[in-house]
C-alpha cells in the first residue's frame, strides 16, 4: 500500500513538473506561419496601434475565431497586458455564470475563461501575448489554435 501511495504522489508531482514547466516563446513570423498553416487569415496591424513598447501586433481570423499575437519589448509590458486583461475578465463576468482556470510559472501566464457563451483565452510566454477569443461552442478549435502556437 505504501508503495501505492508513493507511486501516487511521484505521478502528481511529475505532473506538476511538467504542467508548470518554461514554455518557449515563438516570433511574430512563426505566430503568422502557424496560423496561416490552419487557414487563418492573418495580418500585421503593428502601425495601427500605439501601445507602449509594442514590437509587433498581428491577428488571425477564421469563420467566429479571433486571434490576437503581441510581441513586446520586455516581459514586464506582456505581463501588464495580461493582468489588464485578467482584471478586466474577472471584472467584466461578476454576476453572471462563469468559469476560468489560471496556471503560471517562471515565463508564463494564461487563463482561460468562459462566461455568457464566449471563450477568451489570454496567454503570456516572456514578452509575447495570445489572445483567443470565440463562442464557447467553438473552444474545441481554440484550443487547437492554444496547443499549435503552444502557449
Amino acid at each position: 500500500m505504501r508503495k501505492l501511495v508513493l507511486l501516487g504522489v511521484a505521478v502528481v508531482a511529475l505532473f506538476a513538473l511538467v504542467a508548470c514547466s518554461a514554455r518557449e516563446s515563438i516570433t511574430a513570423n512563426q505566430f503568422e506561419t502557424r496560423m496561416t498553416g490552419l487557414g487563418y487569415s492573418v495580418e500585421d496591424v503593428t502601425g495601427y496601434v500605439e501601445m507602449l513598447g509594442l514590437v509587433s501586433y498581428r491577428i488571425a481570423y477564421q469563420d467566429d475565431i479571433f486571434v490576437e499575437f503581441f510581441v513586446f519589448e520586455s516581459d514586464r509590458l506582456a505581463i501588464q497586458l495580461f493582468n489588464n486583461m485578467q482584471n478586466m475578465l474577472m471584472v467584466g463576468s461578476r454576476g453572471s455564470a462563469s468559469s476560468y482556470r489560471t496556471s503560471s510559472a517562471s515565463n508564463f501566464n494564461r487563463i482561460s475563461h468562459t462566461s455568457g457563451g464566449q471563450f477568451v483565452f489570454v496567454g503570456r510566454v516572456d514578452s509575447t501575448v495570445l489572445i483567443v477569443a470565440t463562442d464557447a461552442s467553438n473552444r474545441s478549435v481554440a484550443d487547437e489554435v492554444i496547443n499549435l502556437i503552444g502557449y
